[in-house]
């Protein structure tokens, strides 16, 4: 190796260990900037997708229902229910469950916890009833009502249809399902 005049050093490479420490400070910074809002994200997207569950399987079960020509029951479970499972006796692939997730809803009109949707697609209560109000099922991540998706069931007609209930609200109203 040729040897270099007095004064002259050699160019090293790498970095020091003062920029390695704020580089691994910067990112650890970052990372807890980062964490809570990646799980608020993956807790919206569990519920999202557990809202689109519920409203599919609505769905299933009325379709069912007209293609077969018979009533076909949705059995709701106990309100609030934490981890539901999702029971129909005309579900084709059988019941379901919202791991995770927290419903609750207005089924204190519904007796007992069911409905049925008729060989039309309507809603009635298992004495073949139309039901008096509109069915509304709210979903929360865990029991936190900060994010609350709703689905709703309309009376007489069966109307399926789903949206977002207001952030920190415990009531079961229909009227504050803001519709999408």
């Amino acid at each position: 190796m040729p040897s270099l005049p007095v004064g002259i050093r050699r160019n090293s490479a790498g970095f020091t260990l003062i920029e390695l420490m704020v580089a691994i400070f910067m990112a650890g910074i970052l990372a807890t900037i980062s964490t809570p809002v990646m799980f608020g994200f993956i807790n919206r997207s569990k519920l999202t997708s557990a809202r689109s569950e519920l409203f599919g399987a609505l769905e299933e079960v009325q379709r069912q229902a007209i293609r077969r020509s018979i009533s076909c029951r949705f059995i709701l479970p106990s309100s609030p229910a934490t981890n539901p499972t999702l029971n129909s006796d005309c579900f084709v692939t059988g019941d379901r469950s919202l791991e995770g997730i927290t419903m609750r809803h207005n089924g204190a009109t519904v007796k007992p916890t069911d409905f049925l949707f008729d060989f039309r697609g309507r809603t009635s209560d298992p004495s073949r009833n139309f039901l008096t109000n509109d069915l509304v099922l709210i979903l929360t991540k865990n029991g936190n009502l900060g994010n609350q998706k709703c689905v709703i069931v309309s009376r007489g007609l069966g109307l399926v249809r789903n949206g977002n209930y207001p952030p920190g609200d415990s009531s079961t109203d229909p009227a504050k399902c803001s519709l999408q």
